[in-house]
């Protein structure tokens, strides 16, 4: 149940972009036809139920899933996953560090690397795994009782509504009328049914019967309450509040609209009085009916009175922003970088305790009191280097860390794309090192430092004790 929790945060966040956007062309749109406007709330509803994610190069979303679904993974690989990566790096910094070409190496001890930081680490990951999960199950709990009490809302809503029109006589096909209420609706999905009050003068019974026609035509008897239960689901986001509020309107919108093009001018404002006459307010969302007044009267008759059929381009500008909408804030990027993203978590899973190699930081070289880190996997004739597989480390930060878990101040004194030379600042025991030569490593030094390093690189016959001794500007690596 947590990964559907997660699915739906993942999916109320992404699509508040959509949202605003919408509310943006709402605003911007005046001219545009209302059942275009209704068309973009049905992109938003797709976005919100549908699994399936789609991804376009044109997409403004950076990601699909900005909370990872990877942190509901199996308990036993979230342990794998905090401590392997942890204990390789010990590793690393434990074996002793040899070149055979020169005979000065620093000997780094078990004894000097242990201590407390490897247990402290991977402690403190395993607390914010565990952590997080009970966040996730909390707001699962959460979530799962407010889309209950929305749900039970509605039921209710339907069950008393259905109740207080039971004794109401059919004069119509699909048309019934009833003493007991003071609106007109649509009530019911799947045979779905016309109220009017008993009371309705015929001219007005006319105009009202047209408006809940339009209704059923195009289906907002299906979309209003799919959009409360979408809403049910997604009550914990304001925005979908506001989108489905706007839903409402631009839906009786839209009906008005539909209504206004097959009536004579004329008959527009007699329309209008009847949609003001007969106009009960409302103060409550409601999942349903789908009734004929209520909802934002004053500027529906302002649409009604002042609508003129759109002209054609209107209407083609129209359709390309829904489709412009739709396509940048309604999916996704990165297709093929999600499907790289996939196989690589895959394989991961199916190598668990085997460490990768793809982009990792491997110790090639050691001597004196530095260490030189390479980004990609070293060649076998870099140096005289042992290289295996313990000598990883997932950032140069991370090989630091390790480094001075024993109290010792190392530091970055060059680094470049896919290299970085690392340096022990202190001045040792046996006082090779002495407070001008450790000055050498400091922050002020790493320019020239690293103008030392690319000509190491760009040269395949230089040897890396010569650039150690260069950087130190010493002529012996004793001296």
């Amino acid at each position: 149940m947590e990964q559907i929790f997660l699915f739906v945060l993942n999916n109320a966040i992404t699509v508040n972009a959509l949202i605003v956007a919408i509310i943006a062309v709402r605003a911007l749109g005046k001219k545009m036809p209302k059942w275009i406007i209704c068309m973009l709330w049905l992109i938003v509803a797709v976005k919100l139920i549908v699994p399936v994610h789609f991804e376009s190069g044109f997409s403004l979303i950076p990601t699909r899933e900005p909370i990872p679904t990877e942190i509901v993974m199996e308990k036993s690989a979230k342990d794998d996953s905090g401590v392997s990566s942890l204990d390789n790096e010990k590793d690393f910094a434990s074996d002793t560090m040899t070149d055979n070409s020169y005979g000065n190496v620093t000997q780094i001890s078990d004894a000097e690397l242990t201590g407390n930081a490897g247990s402290v680490d991977n402690d403190s990951i395993l607390a914010k795994i565990e952590q997080v999960m009970f966040y996730l199950y909390i707001g699962w709990i959460v979530w799962a009782a407010g889309m209950g009490v929305m749900l039970m809302y509605a039921v209710i809503t339907y069950i008393l509504t259905r109740k207080r029109v039971s004794a109401s006589v059919k004069t119509a096909s699909g048309v019934y009328e009833c003493d007991d209420i003071s609106d007109s609706f649509i009530l019911g999905i799947i045979s779905p049914r016309v109220y009017l009050p008993s009371t309705l003068s015929e001219d007005a019974k006319g105009y009202i019967l047209k408006h809940e026609f339009a209704h059923l035509s195009r289906y907002d008897h299906v979309w209003k309450p799919l959009g409360f239960v979408i809403l049910s689901v997604y009550w914990f986001n304001p925005l979908c509040w506001i989108a489905y509020i706007l839903l409402c309107r631009d839906i009786e919108y839209a009906c008005d609209e539909k209504v206004a093009r097959n009536i004579e001018k004329i008959e527009k404002a007699e329309y209008c009085r009847v949609l003001l006459e007969y106009s009960i307010p409302r103060s409550m969302i409601a999942a349903c009916p789908v009734a004929f007044g209520g909802i934002d009267v004053k500027s529906r008759i302002k649409n009604v009175a002042n609508y003129k059929k759109p002209a054609f381009w209107i209407t083609v500008a129209s359709i390309m922003v829904c489709v412009g909408v739709g396509v940048c804030f309604a999916t996704s990027r990165g297709t093929e970088e999600a499907k790289v993203d996939e196989k690589a978590s895959q394989a991961q899973a199916e190598n668990v305790g085997k460490q990768s190699v793809d982009g990792k930081w491997y110790g090639i070289a050691a001597a004196g009191d530095c260490i030189l880190l390479e980004k990609q996997q070293p060649k076998q004739d870099t140096t005289s280097y042992e290289y295996n597989m313990k000598n990883i480390f997932e950032s140069p930060e991370a090989a630091l860390k390790v480094l001075e878990s024993d109290g010792e101040d190392w530091g970055m004194i060059a680094s470049d794309d896919n290299y970085v030379v690392l340096a022990r600042r202190e001045q040792i025991a046996d006082g090779n090192l002495t407070s001008e030569s450790d000055a050498r490593w400091d922050e002020q030094l790493r320019e020239s430092n690293n103008s030392i390093l690319k000509e190491y690189l760009a040269d395949d016959s230089a040897n890396y004790m010569d650039m150690i001794l260069k950087m130190r500007g010493d002529n012996d690596l004793n001296n």
